[in-house]
């Protein structure tokens, strides 16, 4: 492997890097704003209760969401920033496999070259 195959390696693995970063940021976000939802829904929930008794606590977000923009916000971005963490956990396992795929080859190189 010659030094510009090798410089393509090292900015796939510094690609993987960076998007493990958004990775973490976006995991930190939805985690954030679920907890914070989680914390609405508790402080709102004997309230809503109160209109419909047997209420579970999905459909307890539902009608939390009906008319609290706070609430709709917190969904919404849990929801976009746990569709951006899955769609980078597939970009990190692609960069993944890609590094591993120039390291077999740099080792069947030195073994057979």
């Amino acid at each position: 492997m010659d030094y510009h195959e090798a410089n393509k390696l090292k900015e796939v693995a510094d690609e993987q890097i960076k998007r493990a970063r958004d990775y973490e940021k976006a995991r930190t976000v939805a985690g954030k704003a679920k907890s914070d939802l989680d914390i609405l829904l508790a402080a709102k929930f004997s309230t809503i209760r109160a209109a419909k008794s047997n209420v579970g606590i999905e459909a307890a977000l539902v009608m939390l969401m009906e008319n609290n923009t706070v609430a709709q916000h917190l969904y919404r971005e849990m929801i976009e920033n746990e569709a951006k963490y899955k769609s980078l956990e597939r970009i990190i396992d692609a960069l993944d496999s890609k590094v591993k795929l120039g390291q077999s080859l740099m080792r069947y190189e030195r073994e057979n070259g």
